[in-house]
């Protein structure tokens, strides 16, 4: 009697097996059809995957913008931009990814990149880790028709001079190796910095001339958030050998008259070379 229950059990357990063996498959079967079905619902006009275009041929790669993290960037900053971009960029034809500060110094990141940006921070960090190797990368980038979004510090840091904080122990002046913009960033504008900084971004107003940003076809003003942005002076002439790629520079918005300046521009673009390259500089905190 007890083999025989024994035996029993096992031709249950055996029962039991089998059953569980089909149920597996049959999850498996039902899961992989539901995945073909999400994509359809995803694609129902051509019932495509993400591999193909409308043709039937292999789709273009996802376009590649890289926000800069690490040495030299404020983690606030490029937790905003990066979530700002997440919001307002096409997923379908966008990929946002995060790049350290020092991985610029090699060109891996250059593979499939059309925008690179670099927020808020401190400049004098971008010299040391991004270094003039990743400088070099970088305008070779934008030579090569990419876009340079800097804002802030990645503002500050992409012209031929600053002048932050001049007379006071935050001072930080000099060249720097980037010169997309052939003037020098001057800052802060905000009054009082020193006794403000890190404690709230300062609202403050800008122009906007009419029909130079999408959005505003009309031009006006607007409250824009800056913290230590400065506002880019004017210059003489950017024919030099010292800028042999600037085409041109469009003031895209403006700070109120400054006494030591009748157009202090708080947003600028700058047009690089000959195929479509630009540097977008910012004083203002867009992201915020």
């Amino acid at each position: 009697t007890g083999k025989r229950g024994r035996k029993g059990r096992k031709g249950k357990g055996g029962r039991k097996k089998g059953r569980r063996g089909r149920g597996r498959r049959g999850r498996r079967g039902r899961k992989k059809g539901k995945r073909g079905s999400r994509r359809g619902r995803r694609f129902p006009s051509a019932g495509l995957s993400r591999g193909t275009g409308a043709t039937g041929e292999p789709a273009e790669a996802m376009k590649r913008v890289l926000v800069c993290e690490g040495p030299g960037c404020t983690p606030n900053c490029c937790n905003k931009m990066y979530a700002s971009l997440k919001r307002n960029l096409n997923p379908d034809a966008y990929r946002i990814s995060r790049v350290n500060t020092k991985k610029l110094r090699n060109d891996k990141w250059l593979a499939e990149c059309v925008a690179l940006v670099i927020g808020g921070g401190y400049d004098n960090n971008f010299l040391k880790n991004i270094g003039n190797d990743g400088a070099a990368l970088i305008q070779r980038f934008v030579q090569d028709g990419g876009t340079y979004i800097g804002l802030c510090a990645g503002a500050y840091y992409a012209c031929d001079q600053v002048q932050f904080q001049k007379g006071t122990k935050q001072e930080s002046s000099g060249e720097r190796p980037l010169k997309f913009y052939p003037g020098t960033c001057i800052g802060s504008v905000v009054p009082n910095f020193a006794e403000t900084r890190g404690k709230k971004p300062a609202a403050i107003p800008i122009t906007i001339p009419s029909s130079r940003v999408p959005g505003f076809p009309q031009g006006g003003t607007i409250q824009a958030y800056v913290d230590s942005g400065g506002y880019f002076s004017a210059y003489s002439s950017y024919t030099t050998d010292k800028f042999p790629n600037l085409k041109s520079v469009e003031n895209l918005a403006m700070f109120e008259k400054r006494e030591d300046c009748a157009r202090p521009a708080a947003v600028v673009k700058c047009n690089i070379g000959d195929k479509g390259g630009s540097a977008i500089l910012s004083s203002v905190h867009v992201e915020f």
